[in-house]
């Protein structure tokens, strides 16, 4: 448990055991009334883990995979020499059928320490000019 939910464990036991009511839980903890007596109902049915949030651990569902990371890093040492993580990012949607923005390609990338050196174009300076009299 993280520092917010054993905060809330020992206000919900005082709940439970009748020491304290849902009104004076609710502004201990910051919280709706409703949402008190949702916890008090969780506690009930499943204890202390009903205040852990369920995804913790898991990957996010829409997480590129470690399989796709490998992909694109092979892809871009072989194929791909000095261009942009735009450009890689529309190569491999074009050709290779995997879809990612060039941020996730820059992120990828990064982390295998692979950075990308695209050049960009020398400025050119406007020349000067003589002026006319008035």
């Amino acid at each position: 448990m993280n520092e917010k939910e054993s905060r809330r464990l020992p206000v919900m036991e005082q709940v439970l055991a009748g020491r304290l009511s849902t009104r004076e839980a609710a502004q201990l903890l910051g919280l709706s009334q409703r949402h008190i007596k949702r916890l008090k109902t969780g506690l009930k049915k499943e204890g202390a883990s009903f205040l852990a949030h369920k995804n913790r651990g898991r990957k996010p569902a829409h997480a590129i995979s470690d399989q796709t990371k490998q992909t694109v890093i092979e892809l871009v040492t072989t194929n791909y020499g000095n261009i942009s993580y735009q450009q890689i990012s529309k190569l491999l949607a074009e050709h290779h059928d995997i879809n990612i923005s060039a941020k996730s390609v820059s992120r990828i990338l990064k982390a295998a320490d692979l950075p990308r050196y695209h050049s960009r174009k020398k400025t050119s300076k406007c020349r000067s000019r003589d002026h006319s009299p008035q």
